[in-house]
């Protein structure tokens, strides 16, 4: 199992790293974004055959 997480250089986000969750720490920060649109995407994929979108 891997988390998102965001790359981050001289405040800019260059991009998305993914890590395992055994090399999680108290500092590593998560892209919440990120799963919030993987999460509409399992939504979607469900409901969409009925007529629903998220």
């Amino acid at each position: 199992m891997f988390v998102v997480t965001l790359c981050v250089k001289r405040s800019v986000i260059v991009g998305r790293r993914y890590i395992p969750v055994e090399l999680i720490t108290d500092k590593t920060s998560y892209d919440k974004r990120r799963y919030v649109e993987l999460l509409a995407g399992v939504c979607n994929s469900v409901t969409t055959p009925f007529g629903h979108r998220v």
